[in-house]
């Protein structure tokens, strides 16, 4: 009976540091596969030809390398042994029309690694004119960076240039014009230009109402979406320039409208306006518009 007991005894200490041991073997520290590192596109820069990129480590990590490969060739190598600061850093890729893929892998001091694919800027379009147009993927949706600017419609009929205030408040025909703000140029449609359906290139279209919708809401809804659209900083937007990320990289700028009953110009630099080429009644059409001091989009 005294061995049988030990037996039995034996037995249900060896559950018990069985079961022990199975609770210590499901528990685990950081979930390593969880991405620590993220890397966020944030703007085109035309000066330098460069695409600009934020990487940053999340909560305590800290980033111990950086290696940009450009089509699998190694073109910029950061390391460090810093384990006190270096929590985010700008990096800058050249832009090229010719399909590079740029290949950023990431390494915190727990050795976790962020790669990530960027070619948002892997296509180009072109007007008429041979304006070269940057695009970039938001969502489901492609979209051109730089405003348009040409001076014919895509089946070779040039656009009227209109700077008179009361020509084109008179007219009922397509016209552009030039709007030469403080902070940058813009080419101002009206809206007949727009309704010809010929003023964007080949295989591109002025966005319909339904589609600046979906852009809109993927990215939250209107009280936030302007910021994460406008570019940011004091360059082209006048101060404050409220909530501008440009996360988008849609690059928004304050191009300022005209009024279509007096033709006066309004507002470079504090607003930017772009049109639908969805009707909204007899008299007018949808468009959109971002504001210097807010982060909506109306």
């Amino acid at each position: 009976m005294k061995n049988i007991l030990k037996q039995r005894i034996l037995i249900i200490i060896s559950m018990v540091m069985l079961i022990i041991l199975s609770i210590y073997s499901c528990t685990k520290d950081k979930d390593i596969t969880k991405p620590v590192i993220s890397i966020t596109y944030l703007n085109y820069i035309a000066s330098t030809n460069e695409c600009e990129y934020l990487v940053k480590a999340k909560d305590e990590y800290v980033i111990k390398s950086i290696e940009v490969y450009k089509n699998d060739s190694l073109f910029y190598n950061f390391t460090s042994n810093d384990r006190s600061k270096d929590y985010e850093f700008k990096v800058r890729c050249k832009y090229s029309p010719n399909g590079i893929r740029i290949k950023l892998i990431v390494t915190d001091f727990g050795d976790n690694l962020a790669v990530e694919i960027l070619d948002s800027f892997s296509q180009t379009v072109e007007d008429i004119d041979g304006n070269v147009y940057h695009t970039v993927k938001i969502g489901t949706q492609t979209w051109m960076v730089e405003d348009l600017k040409t001076t014919r419609y895509r089946n070779g009929t040039v656009i009227p240039n209109v700077p008179d205030n009361a020509v084109w408040a008179a007219l009922t025909t397509g016209a552009y014009c030039e709007y030469m703000g403080a902070n940058c140029t813009t080419y101002l449609y009206n809206w007949y230009a727009v309704n010809t359906g010929l003023l964007c290139p080949t295989g591109w279209h002025v966005p319909t109402d339904a589609e600046w919708t979906v852009l809109v809401n993927y990215l939250g809804g209107n009280y936030d979406a302007g910021g994460k659209l406008k570019e940011a900083g004091l360059s082209h937007w006048n101060s404050p320039n409220t909530g501008a990320t440009n996360e988008t990289g849609f690059t928004a700028l304050p191009g300022g409208y005209r009024s279509s009953n007096t033709g006066t110009y309004y507002k470079a630099g504090e607003t930017g306006c772009w049109w639908s080429n969805s009707v909204y009644d007899n008299n007018n059409a949808w468009y959109r518009c971002m504001y210097h001091n807010i982060s909506s989009i109306t």
